[in-house]
């Protein structure tokens, strides 16, 4: 039997505590995503359709017809809280695009709507 197995057995060039530190070399280049030289691999992001340039441009001009939207109703003495709920739709249409953006229009409108209540009662 072992001179059957003989021809098939070639005994390992390197001791074992060499190719096992090796091995775990190899595991963790494939775990961190690094190549065996050293580099980091570069994983290609999967494309999202919904960060398409489209998206963000139809949803602030929809963000700005709500807050157009918000002036006219402003200016024409609508109900408070119909021009409130048309500025809170425009920003928070411009908030999936820019928060800080929404704040500060969140913050034009609350001054605006400040303004208006100080100006009726004087």
């Amino acid at each position: 039997m072992p001179t059957w197995v003989a021809p098939f057995y070639d005994p390992p060039t390197r001791p074992l505590a060499s190719r096992a530190s090796e091995w775990l070399g190899q595991l963790r280049d494939y775990t961190t995503g690094a190549e065996p030289d050293g580099a980091a691999r570069q994983v290609p992001a999967p494309a999202n359709p919904w960060r398409s340039p489209r998206l963000a441009v139809a949803s602030l001009l929809l963000a700005f017809v709500a807050l157009a939207c918000a002036a006219i109703a402003f200016v024409r003495r609508e109900d408070t809280r119909m021009v409130a709920c048309t500025v809170a739709l425009g920003a928070g249409a411009m908030a999936g695009y820019s928060l800080v953006t929404a704040m500060m229009v969140l913050l034009i409108a609350m001054t605006a709507v400040v303004l208006a209540a100080v100006g009726r009662r004087a």
